[in-house]
């Protein structure tokens, strides 16, 4: 491979990180946007959080750094405690110091009014929405999503809030760190290649300085030929003639013997370089073979689910495109199905998430271990699942479909001694004239909630 090809896949692979590094910024600005918002929404609840909210505001407008605005929230954190505090203490005043008084339904959840609450929640889901854009954090931010819907109190919601400001702020350490490496690994490289440029241009430079001095040693004979010749021809003396000539003939070997030494000279300075370079070189191929096979690892994790091992969703995006594309060349048929576990989050919330996480790893490797080669299985989000059935009709898929149901059905848990029973259910769709990947899947995921209101554990096709 030549050295542009090799710096191409360099640029290419700084281009990558500087990409991440703008999808941090673009949800750095919006986690800062939201900030500005609760700051405006929560106002006018209490002096020390209003105190509060106006340094957040302050620090957010002049562009603080995310470690400032953590600080700050956890100090708001405890101002909104002390203010939802009050509002309990005032409530049970009220109410004969006998009970705490319940907030009236249209009027407050917490220490918010409720319109102010729905727009604080609907800011913080659209942050979620914006970090789950990142690979790194989907997983991350459909936990936090979950958490987001069913918070009740202030308390809770800083908290999410608060581990978005930490996940923001490593992931942007993170970037930090790849782009330093990648930029010192482009740096070393780059230097070697103008070392072999340098050696290439002194090899030509020795080139033509070798050539010039063949030119020179070319004259020189000829010059002395020329003397021989015109000493010959003026002289009429045997003996004369023939002294002129041997002190020329002395001159002439003298002259290429010199010449003889200096090129021996040069052919060992110029093989000692050439190894030298050639060492560098070797150097050069295996550090960028490592960077190469380094690269292509780390691809090839970024299209893969870190919990269930199955295609995420990029990896789904890109290949729902392929499929699309190739049905409207060929029209071979292909069937989209949307899989979701049912009451998934009562086995959470009764038996822990790593009893969740379990279930997942498992229904997983059911439904992939059924499907074809050619066929796709992908992570969509939370406990829900894509797969893509290649060259299948809609009449098999749903037989297909029915079969990895029962499947999943017939799975086995048990936590804390109890059996546990896990049910799917699934919508489904073929692919039609004038889809889109959005349009296709709208449809599945339609299907899928009439499974669902059809009592679970059902596949139904749209």
């Amino acid at each position: 491979m030549s050295d542009a090809d090799w710096k191409q896949k360099y640029f290419a692979a700084i281009r990558s990180i500087d990409e991440d590094e703008r999808r941090a910024r673009e949800v750095e600005r919006s986690l800062r946007r939201v900030v500005a918002r609760l700051c405006i929404v929560a106002r006018g609840q209490d002096d020390e959080l209003d105190t509060g909210l106006s340094r957040v505001a302050t620090a957010n407008r002049d562009n603080a750094s995310a470690e400032e605005l953590t600080t700050l929230v956890g100090l708001l954190r405890d101002s909104v405690l002390t203010a939802d505090s009050k509002t309990s203490m005032v409530r049970s005043l009220g109410a004969g110091r006998t009970a705490v008084m319940p907030a009236p339904a249209d009027t407050s959840v917490g220490a918010l009014p409720v319109q102010r609450w729905a727009a604080s929640c609907e800011a913080a889901a659209v942050l979620l929405k914006q970090l789950s854009r990142d690979e790194t954090a989907r997983d991350f931010a459909d936990t936090l999503s979950t958490e987001l819907r069913a918070v009740t109190t202030d308390e809770g919601l800083a908290k999410i809030l608060t581990k978005i400001a930490e996940a923001l702020q490593t992931r942007g350490d993170e970037l930090e760190r790849e782009k330093t490496q990648a930029n010192s690994l482009l740096t070393e490289m780059t230097a070697r290649l103008d070392e072999v440029a340098g050696f290439l241009t002194s090899q030509n430079d020795e080139r033509q300085s070798a050539l010039g001095d063949a030119d020179q040693l070319s004259s020189q004979v000829m010059q002395n030929v020329e003397h021989i010749k015109r000493d010959v021809h003026e002289s009429n003396d045997l003996t004369e003639i023939r002294s002129k000539v041997a002190m020329r003939l002395a001159k002439i070997t003298e002259q290429a013997r010199e010449f003889r030494a200096l090129q021996e000279s040069r052919f060992l300075e110029q093989s000692a370089l050439a190894q030298k370079m050639a060492a560098r070189v070797a150097s050069l191929e295996r550090q960028t073979s490592e960077l190469h096979r380094s690269l292509h690892q780390e691809q090839t994790r970024s299209q893969l689910d870190a919990l269930t091992g199955v295609p995420n969703r990029g990896a789904l995006d890109s290949r729902m495109l392929e499929e699309i594309n190739r049905w409207k060349r060929f029209r071979d048929p292909v069937t989209v199905l949307v899989w979701d576990l049912d009451r998934f989050k009562s086995i959470n919330d009764t038996y822990g998430h790593r009893a969740g996480d379990r279930v997942l790893q498992e229904v997983a490797k059911c439904l992939a271990g059924r499907i074809r080669a050619t066929d796709v299985l992908a992570r969509f989000g939370g406990e829900e699942f894509v797969m893509l059935l290649v060259g299948t009709q809609m009449a098999e898929a749903t037989k297909v479909a029915n079969e990895l149901r029962e499947s999943v059905r017939g799975l086995r848990f048990h936590f804390r001694d109890t059996p546990v029973t896990v049910t799917t259910s699934c919508g489904m769709t073929e692919l039609r004239d004038g889809d889109t990947a959005e349009s296709v899947f709208d449809r599945a995921d339609a299907a899928l909630y009439k499974a669902k209101d059809g009592g679970r554990n059902l596949c139904v096709a749209a």
